[in-house]
């Protein structure tokens, strides 16, 4: 059943600053009316007047009667939309130009409401203004359904508090009949930055050179070797060591390509960020997507307006290739996703960036998918549906800031997650989640979402330490961190998977307490019938030679195989595994397992396996039925043990009740960088750029 509160829609600038420098970053408040925002010649914000009829128009979302809109499907233009269902249903918002605080006025007319279920949509419209991209949001308290039996209908929306310091843009799409049918759209609102948009001014420390350049290839506006970026990384293709240096100014629809050579490094100069972004065009993976190379270095470099108009995780930044990605000094804004590699062996470095406003259409601000990640004086905050960083690596998580949840559009799911649970340290990082979060209600998670095989680098481990872990939401119960049963789960082959000596938390922080309490970790536990990929689903006739099965009962029941072929240990089945009959026990002793792990009947616990022999208990005291011999119809599934996943060593973790009890504002969020100066050195987030 499709909630009352349905989702409006904004369109993403770009916006630049986050923490400023000091202790403390307060949550936001107020804003503005001002005309649409466009960055000068010199970078700074100027007005213009706002889009007529003849801009560019966003793209209509593909519609789908099973389900909400994917990005991709040109539409006409919003305006136009309007003014061609004049005798017919038609959608319009006022006014066009706004600030946060303001009320939008958003009026309907003609819609036949035939089911009493015609309603408005709300999105977020990212990229460039043509051909774009669009995902949904709600506002609480906004009931968004046509009222029964009227055709005509006007209602006002409050526009959000969302931390920006580049303009957003909304727009309202008429829907009919409880489902996506995308029958008129309103024109583009323009809402102004609510912070100012400012080169950073941070203390930038000495960043390590990667390599002496062989060459230096220039870009800039005029007089240098080039005006595109693209340009400069083409000639840079056949020259290893190449350092190509980007003036100030905007690079629009600039989308580059990396397709060598080994070593590469794109470097902003002068003081502001060089701003690459799509205005009018689909950069496709991503506005920097490297595809061959060992490593690649980007400093100093804005990136905003990432669409997905033809590829669901564009990115910023996309690794297809190459060994070794540096990124520090970046601010990544405003699209569906800052940064995404999928190549296991990746190592990455990560410094002083900026990530905010990204994760639309199912992404993450960073998706770092490799071998190991250093990622360190980070600041990535306001995803839109997933997380703040996101790693399959093993990883060394210091000296960041992560938040989400604190608008009502960025809500996020958990500010980070480390899927595969590998071996990890995260220490001295504010990771604070606010309370317009939904989904997920953990701040961080570890081994809860496994893509691959075990890795070679048994054990593994998590320690977590000396963090500062802030929950605002407003739940009965809240939670902090969640331990996923790929912890341990499906290597059952082997043992001591976890680093006991490393896996711990320790001297950690935790602020916030629901109606019912709080609990600082929560475990997931082994479903003790999920299916064992080592051991699947195996029938006799053909995994056992058509060896036949006779069945002694008794409390502990002893299971034979007979004949060619019959080798119970090649198939996986270790001591602690469950066994769940199909066919060939008695009826009262089977049960079927289904692929998602669920059972119905009886599954018994195996407690010694030779190659002919299955020793069998059911821990309910159950008694295996005799049967036999000569069983040659039967077939069972193997399934993971009854494993519950290790609770984590804790010491010298304090839990506050509230924000007041730990020493912090109602609304602050405190800089690591002023919290644990000994350890946290170096500012936290942009730096200046040298």
């Amino acid at each position: 059943m499709r909630s009352s509160v349905r989702f409006a829609a904004i369109i993403v600038a770009v916006i630049v600053g986050g923490i400023l420098p000091g202790a403390t970053q307060q949550l936001p408040s107020g804003g503005g009316p001002v005309p649409e925002l466009r960055r000068g010649a010199n970078g700074q914000l100027e007005a213009v007047p706002a889009l007529g009829n003849s801009a560019p128009a966003p793209t209509r979302p593909k519609t789908s009667a099973a389900g909400p809109p994917t990005a991709g499907s040109p539409v006409p233009r919003a305006a136009d939309a309007v003014g061609r269902h004049d005798h017919g249903p038609s959608i319009s918002a006022t006014p066009t130009v706004a600030h946060v605080g303001d009320k939008l006025t958003v009026s309907i007319a003609n819609t036949p409401n035939t089911k009493n279920k015609d309603w408005v949509e709300q999105q977020v419209v990212i990229g460039p203004t043509e051909p774009s991209a669009s995902t949904t949001f709600g506002l609480p308290d906004i009931t968004n359904y046509v009222p029964a039996g009227q055709h005509d209908w006007t209602f006002t929306v409050p526009v959000p508090n969302v931390r920006s310091d580049w303009p957003i843009r909304y727009r309202f799409v008429l829907q009919q009949d409880d489902t996506w049918t995308n029958t008129a759209a309103t024109a583009v609102v323009t809402v102004a930055p609510s912070l100012p948009h400012t080169a950073p001014t941070a203390k930038a420390p000495d960043f390590t050179a990667p390599f002496t350049p062989a060459q230096t290839l220039k870009v800039c506006a005029s007089g240098c070797n080039y005006t595109t970026v693209r340009d400069a990384v083409v000639a840079a293709k056949n020259v290893d060591n190449t350092l190509i240096t980007v003036a100030p100014g905007d690079y629009y629809d600039d989308c580059v390509v990396v397709d060598g050579p080994a070593h590469l490094w794109i470097k902003g100069i002068g003081g502001r960020f060089p701003h690459l972004a799509e205005r009018t065009k689909d950069c496709g993976f991503g506005i920097i997507n490297w595809s061959n190379g060992t490593r690649l270095v980007i400093d100093n470099l804005e990136i905003s307006d990432i669409g997905a108009q033809s590829h669901h995780q564009a990115a910023g930044v996309r690794i297809e290739w190459g060994h070794e990605i540096w990124l520090r000094n970046n601010y990544i804004h405003d699209g569906s996703q800052g940064f995404i590699s999928g190549r296991q062996d990746i190592v990455g470095i990560f410094e002083h960036n900026h990530f905010a406003r990204l994760g639309h259409n199912g992404n993450h601000n960073v998706y770092f998918d490799g071998a190991d990640l250093t990622f360190r004086n980070n600041l990535s905050e306001q995803t839109h549906w997933g997380h703040e960083l996101k790693t399959r690596s093993k990883a060394n998580i210091a000296c960041n800031t992560f938040i989400e949840g604190y608008d009502p559009v960025y809500r996020g799911s958990r500010d980070i997650d480390l899927s595969e649970g590998r071996a990890a340290e995260v220490h001295h990082n504010v990771i604070a989640k606010g309370p317009y979060a939904t989904g997920s209600p953990y701040v961080f998670s570890w081994a809860a979402d496994r893509e691959y095989t075990p890795y070679s680098e048994i054990p593994w481990w998590l320690n977590i330490h000396d963090n500062l872990l802030i929950n605002d939401m407003t739940k009965d119960r809240l939670l902090y961190g969640y331990i996923g049963v790929w912890a341990v789960y499906p290597d059952d082959r082997r043992t001591g998977l976890i680093d006991q000596m490393r896996y711990k938390s320790t001297d950690n922080i935790f602020v916030g307490q629901g109606s019912a309490g709080s609990e600082m970790y929560e475990y997931g536990e082994i479903n003790p019938l999920m299916r064992n990929p080592n051991a699947p689903v195996t029938h006799a006739s053909k995994e056992m030679g058509g060896a036949t099965m006779a069945v002694t009962g008794g409390a502990t029941g002893t299971i034979s195989f007979n004949g060619r072929g019959t080798d119970l240990e090649r198939l996986g089945i270790r001591p602690g595994n469950l066994l769940v009959f199909s066919a060939g026990l008695a009826e009262a002793d089977t049960a079927a397992l289904a692929a998602d792990g669920s059972t119905s009947g009886r599954a018994w616990h195996v407690t010694a396996v030779t190659p002919t022999t299955l020793t069998v208990v059911s821990d309910d005291g159950n008694q295996l039925h005799s049967a036999g011999p000569g069983i040659a119809n039967y077939s069972f599934a193997v399934s993971g043990s009854y494993v519950t996943v290790p609770r984590i060593n804790q010491s010298g973790d304090m839990s506050y009740a509230n924000r007041g009890a730990a020493g912090l504002g109602e609304n602050e969020i405190p800089d690591p960088h002023m919290r644990w100066p000994a350890i946290c050195t170096e500012p936290i987030g942009n730096v200046a750029i040298r």
